[in-house]
């Protein structure tokens, strides 16, 4: 049973601004995750938080997963640079 992939609107606007490539990038490495969100290798749990970072080339997606309703919701995606 996939996931269902949601952003918020934040995060949604931040994806919209990336130029075309690592769009496509991210978009892809996201629809790998909501086939099973446990089996990726990029992805690491945020200490003293709820969130995931993947790491998609030099972009993060900070994400939270709503396992009741197996939503992966998208709360930021940022250039490494501006991450950390």
């Amino acid at each position: 049973m996939a996931w269902k992939l949601i952003f918020q609107r934040a995060a949604r606007k931040e994806f919209d601004r990336l130029p075309q490539r690592p769009k496509a990038r991210i978009l892809n490495a996201l629809e790998r995750l909501v086939q099973d969100p446990y089996a990726m290798t990029n992805v690491k749990a945020l200490v003293g938080s709820e969130l995931f970072r993947l790491r998609v080339g030099n972009y993060r997606v900070m994400y939270r997963l709503e396992n009741e309703e197996l939503i992966v919701l998208v709360v930021e995606v940022v250039a490494r640079k501006d991450a950390y």
